[in-house]
């Protein structure tokens, strides 16, 4: 710790602080540090499958961005404790202002539902999100459609 406090500068750090703070609230899983040797320290959120089926995806914590992290959290925990474990889907959803793809859905409580249907418009079925949000496989690629029922 003491070698990558040497690459950290005191108004990185403070930001970096308060975000351990928020994230010290939560059970965090998929968080990915980086200190660069400029000072700067990048700070990930992973989303595999989460936004497109079968994908490999992270979204960056902007130093903006913490106290909306914040926020969401707080906003959460007003609602339900037990909703703030899905503080990452909101803000990844609400910071891209897309919805995550329709298999997320699945089980989630209303509330939950009804805030990341805020975050933009409906997705369409597709590749990338088969699954419509009643966890229903629902995407027909036309050409093996046309193939094996044509």
């Amino acid at each position: 710790m003491k070698h990558m406090m040497h690459y950290i500068d005191m108004k990185t750090f403070d930001e970096v602080y308060k975000l351990m703070q928020t994230f010290g609230r939560l059970d965090i899983d998929d968080i990915t540090w980086y200190a660069k040797k400029d000072g700067e320290i990048e700070v990930f959120v992973g989303c595999n499958d989460v936004f497109a089926w079968g994908c490999a995806d992270m979204e960056t914590i902007e130093p903006g961005d913490i106290d909306l992290v914040g926020d969401i959290v707080s906003q959460l925990e007003s609602i339900d404790t037990g909703l703030s474990s899905y503080w990452a889907i909101l803000y990844i959803s609400r910071k891209r202002k897309l919805r995550p793809q329709g298999i997320i859905y699945e089980g989630l409580p209303k509330q939950m539902i009804a805030l990341l249907n805020d975050c933009g418009p409906e997705r369409e079925i597709d590749i990338c999100n088969p699954y419509d949000q009643d966890g229903n496989y629902m995407y027909v690629d036309d050409e093996q459609h046309a193939h094996r029922f044509g």
